[in-house]
């Protein structure tokens, strides 16, 4: 399965590297780069103070009362599970593809992130505890998981990239295999870390 790992820098996010098994290009390969506000980016603001969790909501413009109720919910959902979910479908593909049409190197411009914030109002949001048991019903781009600086700040996430239907025990393993590795490449990230 491919994957990658991506950074929040100067108002995006940004995936610094990716792989994949076999021949295929990662769906999500390095290089590529979103706005860093609400929906996207879910495991860089979980685990933040609720401050952030609003800055990074309200970044995003004005979105619907059953989003703004949903999205500390999916929040608290992420921290407690240690994984997002990004359910794919054809709104986020083609919010997508635009996103990547518009990107001029330069960080993200006014028309990029209102569109980026248009996820909040075409589609649903992760999934709740209630909703994970019909998580095989709904295909998966990514299934992503924080990593953590030597303050316990989110630096940077991985993310394994299905881009297909998983069932539930498919989807609890990966998520298991991408919280071990970020537990792992915390300490090596803070070791090559240069010394100020």
């Amino acid at each position: 399965m491919a994957v990658c790992i991506s950074e929040v820098s100067d108002g995006s996010i940004t995936v610094i590297d990716a792989a994949s098994p076999g021949a295929n290009p990662p769906p999500v390969r390095a290089g590529v780069r979103l706005p860093f506000v609400a929906p996207f980016g879910r495991e860089f603001v979980a685990w933040a103070p609720t401050a952030a969790h609003e800055r990074w909501m309200d970044a995003a413009g004005a979105a619907n009362d059953v989003y703004r109720a949903r999205m500390p919910k999916v929040l608290t959902e992420v921290r407690e599970r240690g994984f997002g979910i990004e359910r794919l479908s054809d709104p986020l593909l083609r919010v997508y593809t635009a996103l990547l049409a518009l990107d001029n190197g330069n960080g993200p411009d006014p028309v990029s992130v209102r569109l980026a914030g248009a996820v909040a109002d075409l589609t649903v949001v992760d999934f709740l505890p209630d909703e994970l048991p019909e998580v095989d019903a709904h295909p998966l781009a990514t299934i992503s998981a924080p990593i953590f600086d030597e303050h316990g700040t989110a630096v940077m996430s991985v993310s394994a990239q299905p881009y297909r239907q998983l069932t539930q025990q498919q989807v609890r393993e990966i998520g298991a295999r991408i919280i071990d590795f970020a537990s792992v490449a915390a300490p090596l990230m803070r070791r090559s870390a240069p010394s100020a």
